[in-house]
């Protein structure tokens, strides 16, 4: 008989395994994609070599964005600005009347995205996603390099680190392996913003759902985390602000998990959350007990 933990962690990635393939078929008609360009998600096994061979080097899992990033903004105008951007690339400047119709499209397609994204775990590229978005629009556009630096202009311009971030990324990084974690559509993106901001060096690793083909809470990319850093989930520490993407995910494999909340003001956090940080600045230390 499977001990409590273990059996829970199966239990849980079980149930991430069978909405992903219950919604496969959803999937591939509504994205125009054949099977094949959909492997499945048990085509390997998840745990390729558990239990883990370790390095013995305690390693930190970071979240990008709400983690170390934040916009400038309210988000309504964050993607307007996007939207606006897109059209900009397509050789277009909008009327006002064409800018709130663009926008109400890029929202429904973003908003049936998500769902699917949810659904599945399957990363769905902002490539596809716009070529969805200039075809609703009634545009004949081939998504190009200037459409995907259009549509990354708010995230690497609009956007700000995160008070603390810069310390706390200094501290760890000097005591233990970094590696970067993110849910992000576009991978040249994530690592633009990094180099904007001079986070690159602090990782050692960097993997977005856009190269992976999966998203947060899925394990895969977890697991692929820990054979980068060659350690054990218990030897491991999730950072993020999602609890289901960043802290669920993490505790579905036995990772230990320290959340850091948008807000101050939040519900009593479940109990898959081992710590809270009310800030990045708390974290290294938060990190260090955790670890002893």
């Amino acid at each position: 008989m499977l001990p409590p933990s273990i059996s829970l962690t199966f239990s849980l990635t079980s149930f991430f395994v069978l909405r992903a393939l219950s919604n496969r078929i959803m999937v591939t008609s509504y994205l125009g994609l054949s099977a094949d360009d959909m492997p499945c998600c048990l085509s390997e096994p998840f745990f390729m070599n558990f239990p883990f061979e370790s390095s013995m080097a305690p390693t930190v899992l970071m979240d990008l964005w709400g983690t170390l990033i934040e916009p400038i903004i309210p988000k309504d105008f964050y993607y307007r600005t996007r939207v606006l951007e897109l059209l900009r690339a397509c050789g277009i400047e909008p009327s006002d009347d064409l800018l709130e119709l663009a926008f109400s499209v890029y929202k429904n397609v973003e908003d049936e995205l998500s769902i699917i994204r949810k659904n599945t775990l399957k990363e769905i590229s902002a490539k596809k996603a716009l070529s969805i978005f200039f075809e609703r629009l009634g545009l004949r556009v081939r998504v190009g390099m200037e459409h995907l630096k259009a549509y990354s202009k708010p995230f690497l311009e609009l956007t700000r680190l995160k008070d603390g971030a810069s310390e706390a990324l200094d501290t760890l990084s000097s005591e233990y392996s970094l590696i970067l974690v993110s849910n992000i559509s576009l991978a040249w993106m994530g690592k633009e913003v990094l180099r904007k901001n001079d986070l690159s060096s602090y990782f050692s690793a960097t993997l977005f759902s856009e190269e992976i083909g999966y998203r947060k809470p899925h394990p895969r990319i977890f697991q692929l985390a820990l054979q980068l850093a060659e350690t054990s989930p218990h030897e491991c520490i999730m950072v993020g602000d999602e609890l289901e993407d960043d802290m669920l995910g993490a505790k579905n494999l036995g990772i230990k998990t320290v959340w850091v909340p948008w807000e101050h003001t939040h519900p009593r956090p479940p109990g898959y959350v081992d710590e809270v940080a009310y800030s990045l600045i708390e974290v290294p230390k938060i990190v260090k007990r955790m670890i002893n």
